[in-house]
């Protein structure tokens, strides 16, 4: 699952991905940044990436970084996208971030 770490405006956004049990083998989960009401290259840096698990490891975390801009604007989302674990079954493919 994924969950949400708060941030500014500016810096980065860092979410928890954790395993509901200890893995007895390595874990690995695709993940990507898109937009939502945030648009990736103005609100944020669209990424994509790897997060893995060691044998026994339930915490990791992916940082998707904030692009300051100077207009003044209401609360905005971007989703992260989880896809093609290896390992572990994905109960939560996605995790919406304001």
């Amino acid at each position: 699952t994924g969950t949400p770490i708060p941030a500014g405006e500016t810096g980065t956004v860092d979410l928890a991905v954790t395993l509901d049990e200890a893995p007895l083998q390595a874990v690995t989960i695709n993940w990507t940044s898109e937009s939502g009401t945030a648009v990736a290259g103005q609100d944020f840096v669209g990424s994509t990436g790897i997060v893995s698990f060691a044998i026994g490891e339930t915490l990791r975390s992916i940082s998707v970084p904030l692009i300051d801009d100077t207009s003044i604007e209401g609360t905005e989302t971007f989703l992260v996208g989880l896809t093609s674990a290896t390992g572990a079954t994905l109960e939560a493919a996605s995790v919406s971030v304001s």
